[in-house]
């Protein structure tokens, strides 16, 4: 039997960062992934400018390329580019990604274990009791980073009904040509997929092409179907030779759930916290693992173990904007066309983009500005209409 102060279930960005702050804050930490790393991660590997504020890291070394311009399109009615002053984000694999930061919580002093599953998690007022292959694992706490379908929130009594999203992603080898078509480019086709985008990330030696659909409905797509018909459409894609293809679950934010309970604090994917407009949770996954260290380290601190301070946290931080997220998705994916052609013609709401994806702006922000600014645009645009027909 081994002891240890905090035992954190996932090796994920939320997890490991929650076991690097934990181990800098002096706690005794274990971190455990099921998985021998590095190990591949569906995921589009898209990383938003904001990483940079809340990840106290050099991740250059997992960089595959650095992302300066959007290409919108809607299948073959709508395509056009988006420039942006500075980086919007980076491109990554998520293996190296996330060994990158598992090493770094090593660096500070969490120990980490790979390729060991979990077996049975039991919590009482006694502590954290893990159970894995040949050894039973003591701890004060558990942080649950295991993703939409953990076993930490199933033991804890917090895997309450949520919203999901569906994913299904590609790594493709292509012709030099097309993967230097889309260097430093980030491609979305929002008419690729009801209620959701198809897109083209570059990498460093090829491209991840994926198809997500973010607003739940009735209707069952079929996400396989919708990635074969996109890739047949996409002039670049073809000759392309899919090396990887992997389906994945978004548990999409905006929902008011517990996700924290004496002992227990969830992170990332397992508290719900996805982007439910633009399927993105790296972001949301790296702060609030930090967040989850604050709270552990300070409630150990003071030996009162009430955590319900952090669910309060995730929610003022992330919930409430993610609640205008999903009502701006329910809108939008309702009439991509019309509003993409607005948004292509107005550039303030183009750069309205790449504050939110530096954490200048949140989406309620976002959402009032554009209704400020869409009705000038309009008005100016039919301005300019009627006095072409005076010509």
């Amino acid at each position: 039997m081994s002891r240890y102060d905090v035992v954190v279930i996932g090796a994920g960005p939320s997890g490991t960062t929650a076991a690097r702050h934990l181990a800098r804050a002096g706690l005794k930490t274990l971190l455990l992934e099921k998985e021998k790393m590095p190990r591949y991660k569906p995921c589009g590997g898209g990383v938003t400018a904001k990483v940079k504020n809340v990840l106290d890291v050099d991740f250059s070394a997992a960089v595959e390329d650095t992302i300066a311009r959007a290409s919108v399109a809607f299948r073959d009615e709508i395509r056009f580019p988006v420039q942006f002053s500075e980086p919007v984000g980076w491109s990554v694999m998520r293996d190296r990604f996330d060994l990158l930061l598992a090493n770094q919580a090593a660096n500070q002093g969490a120990k980490v274990r790979d390729g060991v599953k979990v077996n049975h998690i039991e919590i009482d007022d006694a502590g954290v009791r893990v159970q894995v292959p040949g050894e039973e694992i003591h701890a004060e706490v558990i942080v649950g980073a295991d993703g939409a379908n953990g076993i930490v929130a199933r033991a804890a009594g917090l895997h309450s009904e949520r919203r999901l999203g569906a994913a299904l992603e590609a790594e493709m080898e292509l012709p030099n040509a097309s993967v230097e078509h889309w260097r430093g480019v980030w491609h979305l086709d929002f008419g690729a997929v009801p209620y959701g985008y198809a897109w083209i990330f570059p990498k460093a030696e090829h491209l991840s092409v994926g198809v997500g659909a973010f607003v739940q409905t009735k209707q069952k797509l079929n996400l396989r179907r919708l990635l074969d018909q996109y890739i047949s459409s996409e002039p670049t894609l073809q000759n392309a030779r899919h090396v990887a293809l992997h389906g994945h679950t978004l548990p999409l934010g905006g929902t008011r759930r517990r996700v924290s309970k004496d002992r227990v604090v969830l992170v990332g994917d397992a508290a719900n916290l996805v982007d439910p407009f633009s399927g993105e949770g790296i972001y949301a996954a790296i702060k609030s693992g930090k967040l989850a260290a604050e709270h552990v380290a300070a409630g150990l601190r003071a030996g009162k173990l009430d955590l319900a301070d952090y669910t309060a946290r995730i929610q003022t931080e992330f919930t409430r904007d993610y609640r205008y997220a999903e009502k701006l998705g329910a809108v939008f994916y309702h009439m991509p066309t019309r509003l993409l052609n607005i948004y292509a013609q107005a550039r303030p709401l183009q750069l309205f983009t790449l504050e939110i994806a530096r954490a200048d702006m949140d989406y309620h922000t976002a959402i009032k500005k554009s209704l400020r600014q869409a009705p000038r645009f309009i008005l100016r645009k039919s301005w300019h209409k009627i006095r072409g027909v005076g010509k």
